[in-house]
């Protein structure tokens, strides 16, 4: 029951449970205690429960579970223009690089890996439309360290090549005023 309560649960309107639950402040510690306990045995027990919230409601993370991907995350933001290995991320959250893979992916959303591309794609764009760097010195900058890789990454993630999208970017800032 705990693990299905993680997105809210809505259960039948039982007399008998309600009754017992507005009486609790009324009885003996002890029996507090009890008629509790069965209650929750109940509910657990209980098939018709509803979810309250959809299957993409993502509930908040604990602190330390917090703690860990704000480690994860702010090491990527700080060293994705070099070489990261999963070793190097499961250190900064203290955990086992399979359990950092795992448990990254089930809290973000995403994987280490399309996390630290995105990360450098749009570092990337920055350059492209900011700076008159090469194409090649720009994937050089944001961690890439072949020139194939970084236009197959922007293209993934951009739908165009880096050229193109500078072209683009330049031609909009013609446009305005």
């Amino acid at each position: 029951m705990l693990e299905r309560s993680a997105r809210g649960l809505s259960f039948p309107c039982d007399g008998r449970m309600l009754n017992d639950l507005v009486g609790l402040p009324d009885l003996d510690p002890a029996f507090q205690t009890l008629t509790l306990l069965q209650t929750l045995v109940r509910l657990a027990a209980c098939t018709e429960a509803r979810p309250l919230a959809g299957t993409v409601y993502l509930p908040a993370l604990d602190m330390a579970a917090e703690a860990r991907i704000d480690a994860m995350v702010r090491l990527l933001h700080a060293e994705y223009v070099r070489p990261l290995s999963l070793v190097e991320v499961a250190a900064a959250a203290h955990m086992t690089p399979s359990s950092t893979s795992r448990f990254f992916r089930r809290t973000m959303g995403t994987t280490i890996t399309n996390y630290l591309n995105s990360l450098r794609v749009d570092a990337a764009c920055r350059l492209l439309r900011d700076t008159d760097q090469s194409v090649a010195d720009i994937a050089s900058n944001c961690g890439y360290a072949n020139l194939s890789n970084f236009n197959r990454r922007f293209r993934e993630q951009r739908g165009m090549s880096p050229r193109e999208y500078r072209l683009r970017m330049a031609r909009l800032a013609a446009q305005r005023p």
